[in-house]
């Protein structure tokens, strides 16, 4: 548990440096370039560049290239691969799954703990739900520990599956199927 706020208040550290080193960086970039300077390596994005994936670039298309890049590097993707590289852990085996997976998009709240063993040895957890305000279509949703698919029974965590760190609270997430 220590490490993980640890690790917690490393990457609020490198979140709220990225707002400022994103913003320098991205102005000087060129419209051609696809990567970050290695000096700024933490807050790029190894699997879908600094552009985001396609679905990320075809909703964006009408946003001016400064703004969509930062969007996707500094609010929703951030320090991605100090996350990746610092906050991964690679499992061996699911512990527990317990509790009812929620979906935002089906409409489902609910709250799952999740655990797995790590190839290390330590355990890691998951803590995952969503309440679903009365009054309104919108819900709280929340995700702290390390980041796990659903798991079910005949669909289990495989072995050397790899869990990225995670810290997510939305107080008025969309709830149920999307029009």
């Amino acid at each position: 548990m220590r490490r993980y706020f640890l690790l917690v208040v490393c990457h609020l550290v490198l979140t709220v440096l990225g707002l400022l080193v994103l913003a320098l960086v991205l102005w000087r970039m060129p419209d051609t370039a696809r990567r970050l300077p290695m000096w700024a390596v933490w807050w790029d994005n190894y699997t879908d560049g600094i552009d985001g994936d396609p679905p990320y670039v075809q909703a964006t298309a009408a946003w001016p290239l400064f703004w969509r890049r930062y969007n996707w590097l500094a609010i929703r993707n951030r320090v991605h691969n100090w996350s990746r590289y610092v906050g991964c852990v690679q499992t061996t085996a699911l512990v527990a799954n317990v509790g009812v997976w929620p979906s935002d998009y089906h409409g489902v709240a609910g709250r799952v703990l999740t655990a797995a063993t790590g190839e290390d040895g330590q355990e890691y957890f998951q803590n995952y739900g969503m309440w679903k305000w009365p009054w309104l279509s919108r819900c709280v949703r929340w995700r702290w520990g390390w980041k796990f698919r659903h798991v079910t029974a005949t669909d289990p965590l495989p072995a050397g599956y790899i869990a990225a760190l995670v810290y997510y609270f939305h107080p008025f997430k969309k709830f149920g199927p999307r029009s």
